[in-house]
């Protein structure tokens, strides 16, 4: 009988052992369950895209004018910290001015002579007004004046580009945003977001798909011209904005 004792004893020890050495790496595995779990940040605000943007910004327009700002900059190929021209135009929704374009372009003097072999731009062909030669330190003077001229007497203020982000990058060692106030629209995105695609398209590619929109293809590719195209792109994804 002794022997027996003995023998249940140990299947006894053994397993309460097994049981609690489970019970031990239950437990890690909840703490770290849980763990990971509190380290995933929480969603706390539904992201707004700028089509939904867009066409909140159209609706409201009748109680506050909005200006659009577009902009479109080319730098050298070679270095990307040398722009060569800045486009700028300007749209205002809901105010007096409703259908009309004002529109700039710049030339910078210290970079005219740099050209491109792979990346087309032609400087020479600005067809809404005349091109202005100015220098580099004349940059953040020269946007400064069209925000604070144009957005004067706005209720908001909106920057468009295609492919804003890289348009802001390149300017970002001359000029910043005037304040947070300022909205910012992608017209790529607006395509992409409209046309259910996930992959990034030219100016040239978002205008030929927007079949109400008419320009000439001949002056793509000057940052004036662009930047006139880009807010007339705007103006037609507005309309279809209307329709999601």
């Amino acid at each position: 009988m002794t022997w027996l004792c003995g023998i249940f004893a140990l299947l006894i020890g053994l397993a309460v052992y097994h049981f609690n050495r489970a019970r031990t790496l239950f437990g890690i595995r909840i703490v770290s369950t849980r763990t990971s779990s509190d380290n995933v940040p929480e969603t706390r605000h539904k992201y707004v895209d700028d089509n939904e943007k867009l066409a909140s910004l159209l609706r409201e327009s009748n109680k506050h004018v909005t200006v659009f700002i577009s902009i479109d900059v080319h730098a050298w190929e070679l270095d990307r910290t040398k722009i060569t021209d800045i486009g700028m135009s300007a749209w205002y929704s809901g105010g007096n001015d409703d259908n009309v374009v004002l529109s700039r372009h710049w030339q910078i003097e210290e970079n005219k002579l740099l050209k491109d072999r792979y990346m087309l731009n032609d400087p020479d062909i600005f067809t809404f007004g005349k091109t202005e030669l100015i220098s580099e330190s004349q940059i953040a003077q020269k946007i400064d004046y069209i925000f604070e001229s144009l957005g004067a007497g706005c209720q908001r203020t909106v920057i468009v580009g295609h492919g804003i982000r890289s348009t802001l990058d390149l300017l970002e060692k001359f000029w910043e945003p005037p304040g947070s106030e300022v909205i910012i629209l992608d017209t790529q995105i607006i395509w992409q977001l409209q046309n259910h695609q996930s992959n990034k398209v030219t100016l040239e590619t978002a205008l030929i798909s927007a079949s109400d929109l008419s320009y000439n293809v001949h002056f793509l590719h000057n940052t004036g011209n662009n930047a006139r195209f880009i807010l007339n792109l705007l103006q037609e994804q507005g309309a279809m904005s209307k329709r999601f």
